[in-house]
Formats: structure tokens, C-alpha cells, sequence
């Protein structure tokens, strides 16, 4: 799958739609991201993500399942070097490209699954960083 640079707002439109087909959180905003992100679509607009412009992939989303792959390697050429998500699927998916755990925190809510950073070798110091904003 090839993924494309979009501009914010027709990221946010297929972003938000896509919440009526998969369980992203309501909390989750597509301009969450900093000045500077770089928005990328799916050609056919069925998944997307964000890379902010310190190089952490955020707001990870698709409607078709098996992407999550071609998701994630995109991101990496397209400059993801480290990230933050809930242990489970997801900390395996970014194991299987790179992704090593730098430290995690409990989840704000008790019972649900922690709360892991991650980061591509040699980048552990930005992801570090955002635990530690974060905590």
C-alpha cells in the first residue's frame, strides 16, 4: 500500500470517519500533532498516520485490517522513530519493525494495559523524553 502526504484537514475528515468503523478513542485528535507533522493517507484513504516533526508516529488508524505492517513501515521512511501505545498487539507490531520498548507507565485507568514508549534503536533518548512529560 502506498501512503501519501495530506494536508491536516483531509486527514482530520478520513481520521474522524474512520471512528465510526474502528475503535479509536475518542480522546484521540489528528491535530494533536505539533507544527511541523506530516499527515499521510492510504491512496485509497482507508488508513492513515502522523509523524510529528521530532519523528514520533502518532494517530495510527486504518479501516481495513492487515495493514498494520505497510503502516508502520511507511512511517519509518517517512521519518517515525519513536511512539507511544498500549501494550498488547500493538508493542508486538512495532517489535516486528524495529520498535524496542524504552520504558512504559501504568495506565490511568486500572486494569487497562499499560502505557508503553517505544523507540527504533538510537533514538531511546525522544522517547525517554515524552515518558517523562508524560509522567
Amino acid at each position: 500500500m502506498t501512503y501519501m502526504s495530506v494536508l491536516a484537514p483531509t486527514f482530520a475528515l478520513h481520521f474522524s470517519g474512520a471512528r465510526h468503523h474502528t475503535m479509536i478513542a475518542e480522546s484521540t485528535s489528528p491535530f494533536e500533532a505539533s507544527a511541523g507533522a506530516t499527515y499521510y493517507l492510504a491512496e485509497d484513504w482507508l488508513s492513515g498516520y502522523v509523524v510529528r516533526a521530532d519523528g514520533e508516529l502518532t494517530n495510527v488508524w486504518s479501516v481495513e485490517r492487515g495493514r498494520g505492517g505497510d503502516i508502520v513501515e511507511s512511517a519509518i521512511t517517512n521519518g517515525a522513530t519513536h511512539l507511544d501505545c498500549f501494550d498488547g498487539y500493538l508493542t508486538a507490531l512495532y517489535s516486528r519493525h524495529g520498535f524496542q520498548r524504552v520504558t512504559s507507565l501504568p495506565n490511568w485507568t486500572p486494569g487497562d494495559p499499560d502505557v508503553v514508549y517505544m523507540a527504533l534503536p538510537d533514538h531511546f533518548i525522544s522517547a525517554l523524553d515524552k515518558a517523562e512529560r508524560t509522567s
